[in-house]
């Protein structure tokens, strides 16, 4: 099955094995997607994405699956958040090939996020419903 990744973030060898143990080749990588970038995909059988906000989920998922490409998404769970990065570094340590940080400011200092990756789910169907509460008026 050939797939076009959706990401910034370098695979991590869990992630690697996980498509190869799928039999999906990444044929071609993008950063990000979007409604329109979604209906000019072709040559694909999957789109993988590695993190991607639910309304843009909710937005392409439909165009996807009316041109019969299949949406997967690795599946990521945090283990540490806003740790100190020496405490990062140490739970990523505890399992490499499925860990990563993500450091960001936090109150002027460094913190880290430690995700794991978990497992490849197939997308099916996203629903959102909603009501608005309040607008900005003008």
């Amino acid at each position: 099955m050939k797939g076009l990744l959706v990401g910034r973030h370098e695979l991590l060898q869990a992630q690697s094995r996980a498509l190869e143990d799928l039999g999906i080749e990444i044929v071609s990588r993008a950063e990000h997607i979007d409604r329109q970038k979604a209906s000019q995909i072709e040559g694909v059988d999957a789109v993988v994405i590695q993190a991607l906000p639910l309304s843009v989920l909710v937005e392409i998922l439909p165009v996807l699956r009316g041109k019969g490409i299949r949406v997967l998404m690795m599946e990521q769970e945090a283990v540490g958040d806003l740790v100190p990065l020496d405490e990062a570094k140490k739970l990523v340590a505890e399992k490499p090939d499925r860990r990563t940080t993500l450091v960001a400011l936090h109150a002027g200092e460094e913190k880290a996020r430690v995700i794991e990756f978990k497992r490849m789910v197939e997308v099916l169907d996203v629903r959102i419903e909603r009501r608005t509460l309040w607008e900005v008026e003008g």
